[in-house]
């Protein structure tokens, strides 16, 4: 019975970390539109240690290999401020693949807020500005 509860406990605490994420539609244009050429781009607002972060999902729904490109890009202030050095990101999505950032790893899909903007308090939405996808 006492294993019981604890596979209970266990299973339950497992559903709700499953859950917790907040993935938020990461715009790819002025109009709002999240998902072109079959592949949709999320973002998820994160603190990773002491720095507060951005991770990135993408969700390839098509049948076939994609390349997407993008630059990083943050809305405060009324406007969209631009990955400093305007550095082109690319990632090839197998078919049908989800991929995302996580905060225990580097990569492309992890971006530190203060990388983009001085004061990452002042943060309001995040976009992959340019997305580019590409059947491959």
């Amino acid at each position: 019975m006492k294993r019981f509860f604890l596979s209970l406990i266990m299973l339950t605490f497992i559903s709700i970390s499953a859950f917790s994420q907040n993935w938020t539609n990461a715009n790819l244009r002025a109009d709002g539109q999240y998902v072109l050429g079959g592949v949709e781009a999320l973002y998820e607002k994160v603190t990773c240690g002491n720095e507060e972060y951005v991770l990135v999902k993408f969700i390839n729904h098509n049948s076939t290999k994609v390349s997407v490109e993008w630059i990083d890009a943050v809305y405060e202030n009324g406007g969209w401020t631009y990955e400093k050095n305007n550095t082109i990101k690319t990632l090839i999505l197998q078919a049908n693949q989800e991929t995302e950032g996580q905060c225990n790893e580097q990569g492309i899909l992890k971006i530190k807020i203060s990388s983009i903007i001085d004061s990452p308090e002042k943060f309001e939405h995040y976009m992959v500005s340019g997305l580019n996808v590409k059947n491959i």
